[in-house]
């Protein structure tokens, strides 16, 4: 199996390769480990040392040394789409792991012979790599049950309300929820929803019923509630409810929903990427 780099944006897609014969191979390889951090410390006057109060990771930046074989046609394609910012996947093994670079600065060294030498330096504004694909759970739905004839009695449908999501990296994720109102029944616009992560002991609650056919996304990273009806409703969140303290916590988190109004259908569904310290071990 062979290890590749990948870069794309809207230009096009550039595959590097970690040994192998492609086109543009790599020589030298950084940036990839654990970020940086900074730390915040404080001094006390007549008090020796210090203390360190917080500590935050810092911008990545990534440094691809290589080699371009194939004339110019391939030189000209690299610069072209490594002039933008874009998303740098790494492929190493069974691992598959991506961030999006907003500096892209690339270089052109000497030619020798059969290749040209380049050298490529990426810096991303988020310290971690995630996951390539979103993971995407049901915490609250209904299913029906029927299939085929019906005998009665039998149960109809079956109501899930509780679910588990895995953060398989090391650093909390803070997710996007989904809640989506796809039979109404005419009810009124009225109760609450709560969601909560009974591993971290914490909660959302919007108190508010939800329009017929309406979608509501509490976006945790950007501090936002948006609904598709009624635009932004972040002021229905309980007074009680932060959304910079919900987070899913490394390793397996048990989530659970409830809807106060029983005369709305509705499903509450999650998706995240895991977050990781290195590209690869």
């Amino acid at each position: 199996m062979e290890n590749k780099i990948h870069f794309e944006n809207n230009q096009g897609k550039v595959t590097m390769f970690l040994g192998g014969n492609g086109p543009v191979r790599v020589t030298a390889l950084s940036g990839l480990g654990s970020p940086e951090k900074k730390y915040e410390t404080v001094t006390f006057a007549g008090k020796s040392g210090q203390k360190t109060l917080s500590s935050v990771a810092q911008a990545r930046t990534v440094i691809i040394s290589g080699d371009i074989f194939g004339g110019r046609e391939v030189t000209e394609n690299l610069i072209r789409i490594l002039d933008e910012p874009g998303t740098l996947e790494i492929e190493f093994g069974d691992k598959r792991r991506k961030i999006f670079c907003s500096q892209v600065n690339f270089s052109e060294g000497v030619r020798h012979g059969g290749y040209t030498s380049f050298v490529l330096s990426l810096t991303a504004d988020g310290a971690y790599f995630t996951d390539v694909n979103p993971t995407e759970i049901s915490i609250f739905q209904r299913r029906k049950m029927l299939d085929g004839d019906i005998v009665f009695p039998c149960v109809l449908t079956e109501k899930t309300t509780q679910a588990d999501a895995d953060n398989f990296g090391e650093v909390n994720v803070e997710p996007i929820i989904s809640i989506c109102n796809y039979h109404d029944q005419g009810s009124p616009v009225e109760g609450s929803i709560v969601i909560e992560n009974l591993t971290t002991n914490q909660k959302i609650t919007l108190e508010t019923g939800m329009e017929e056919n309406e979608t509501i996304t509490v976006d945790i990273e950007n501090r936002t509630v948006s609904s598709s009806v009624r635009g932004t409703v972040t002021h229905l969140i309980s007074d009680d409810t932060f959304l910079n303290r919900f987070w899913l916590a490394p390793g397996r988190n048990n989530l659970r929903a409830s809807h106060g109004n029983e005369g709305e259908e509705i499903s509450v569904a999650l998706t995240y990427y895991s977050n990781y310290r290195e590209g690869v071990f």
